[in-house]
């Protein structure tokens, strides 16, 4: 039950993104033509603004699709395609790919030329590395690579200046490149379920709201106060002995998961977390003492957990 709850407080925010992103798209949708196969837009293809091409069987997107100048929504997700046609990156008016749980082991260098580009869902595919041409898709708004094999992310990412959203969940990754402090309008952030040891840099970040570090193998945490916006810390099932006092400097922090860790102490300074509302501290190394240091601390209407 517990563990359901974490999935539950987990992405908040990237579910407000995903319901923002369907929106758009079904705003556009009232207004265009939805096409559903390659044939059918190459009839017309001056008219083709959506092709949806979900669960069709693709083995490979077809380089006609170059022909829909106009393209700007293309939904390829649930396919068994292991590429992308690299006349793709020619449809300079793209806004959103969502090749979501294909086989695609790469994104193309040539991914650069997508300037319009807004959303990008590459989750559930194969890929081992991101190429630091992904620098130039500077009007990105959200970008999930969970769910593939990259073990490490280009420091390039770093100027994704538009990037609201980054999910790089269940992934083989160990380190995050300090770059990620360029990332100035990032608001969710999400590494779980990853293999990392620091992470360096994404809490220099003023205006995120919600970072996800769950089931990695963090020993501690840096500073954590530049990070002055935070209203959701997810940490448990990591290997923190104690958390930082910069932690207490976060007055709009509203959610707090420190859980199967074996930490045991708390920041002196918890009486500064005005704002908290949820401290869930399931299965730690706690002493009682500390248990109770928190709370007669912690606000009274925050909901405290110790199992």
């Amino acid at each position: 039950m517990m563990k359901k709850f974490f999935l539950s407080v987990l992405s908040i925010g990237f579910i407000l993104q995903t319901q923002a992103q369907q929106s758009m798209l079904e705003l556009e949708s009232g207004k265009h033509k939805i096409y559903h196969t390659i044939a059918e837009g190459l009839a017309e293809p001056d008219q083709v603004i959506i092709l949806n091409l979900r669960q069709t069987e693709l083995t490979y997107l077809p380089d006609e699709v170059g022909q829909f100048k106009n393209l700007r929504f293309i939904n390829v997700m649930k396919n068994n395609m292991t590429g992308l046609s690299e006349q793709l990156y020619t449809l300079e008016s793209l806004r959103e790919i969502n090749a979501r749980e294909n086989k695609i082991p790469v994104l193309s260098k040539r991914c650069a030329r997508l300037k319009q580009l807004l959303f990008l869902d590459l989750s559930r595919n194969a890929m081992e590395s991101l190429p630091k041409q992904i620098k130039g898709l500077e009007k990105m708004q959200m970008l999930n690579v969970s769910e593939n094999k990259l073990t490490a992310l280009p420091s390039q990412v770093g100027k994704l200046q538009s990037v609201r959203t980054l999910n790089v969940d269940k992934n083989k990754l160990e380190v995050l490149p300090a770059s990620l402090s360029g990332l100035k309008n990032l608001e969710h952030f999400s590494a779980a379920n990853n293999s990392l040891q620091t992470v360096d840099g994404l809490f220099k970040n003023a205006h995120v709201i919600s970072i996800n570090l769950q089931h990695n193998a963090l020993t501690a945490l840096p500073d954590v106060s530049g990070a002055r916006n935070l209203e959701s810390l997810l940490l448990a099932f990591n290997k923190l002995t104690a958390l930082p006092e910069s932690l207490c400097t976060l007055d709009k922090l509203e959610t707090l998961v420190i859980s199967y860790n074996p930490i045991t102490r708390l920041p002196a300074g918890l009486d500064k977390l005005k704002g908290l509302k949820t401290f869930i501290a399931i299965d730690t190394k706690l002493p009682e003492s500390e248990k109770e240091r928190a709370k007669n601390l912690l606000p009274g209407n925050c909901d405290v957990r110790f199992e």
